[in-house]
Order: structure tokens, then C-alpha cells, then sequence
């Protein structure tokens, strides 16, 4: 009974340790959003903003910075998710050809 509990306690611990380590750059990279860019480029980068901006989110929507606009990137994306969906349909189709015959 005590061993079973200890390897529960063991694997949880394990398993959470696990969750931090792959959910501290997403962490990270969503406090960096809200940052100040002063706060950014500080020395002792501190985890939490001191003082929250949506800043950088404007500068991103207004094309700020930018040498085209955010929805030219989405265009793009679209573009080669289109291509790519296409694409694989057609092979698929293909195959699908190949194993029926």
C-alpha cells in the first residue's frame, strides 16, 4: 500500500515537473507580450510586467515597424494552408485510387 502510494507521489511529481518545463516558455513569451520595452531590454528580466502595455500589440495590428501589414502575413498563411490542403487531397485521393485497385 505505502509503495503504491510513494510511486503515485513519485509519477505526479514527475508528470508536474514535466508540465512546468514545457509550459514555462509559453509563460514566458505571453508575460514578454505585455512588457514595456524598457522591461524587456532590462538586465534582471522579471517574470511578471511591472507595469502591463498592449504596446506591442498595436504596433503589430497598426503594421508599426513593419514593412507590410499583419494581414499580409495572414493572407500568406492562408495562401500556403490552402496550397498545402489541396496538395495533400490530391495525393491522398491518388492513393486511395492505388489501394482500391
Amino acid at each position: 500500500m505505502k509503495s503504491m502510494r510513494a510511486s503515485r507521489v513519485a509519477l505526479n511529481t514527475a508528470g508536474l515537473l514535466v508540465f512546468l518545463f514545457a509550459v514555462f516558455p509559453v509563460f514566458w513569451m505571453v508575460m514578454t507580450a505585455f512588457k514595456t520595452t524598457e522591461d524587456i531590454h532590462s538586465p534582471t528580466p522579471l517574470p511578471v510586467p511591472t507595469d502591463p502595455t498592449l504596446e506591442h500589440f498595436r504596433k503589430v495590428i497598426s503594421g508599426q515597424g513593419l514593412e507590410f501589414g499583419i494581414w499580409h502575413f495572414f493572407l500568406n498563411s492562408a495562401i500556403v494552408g490552402l496550397v498545402t490542403v489541396v496538395v495533400a487531397a490530391l495525393v491522398a485521393l491518388a492513393a486511395a485510387y492505388a489501394v482500391a485497385r
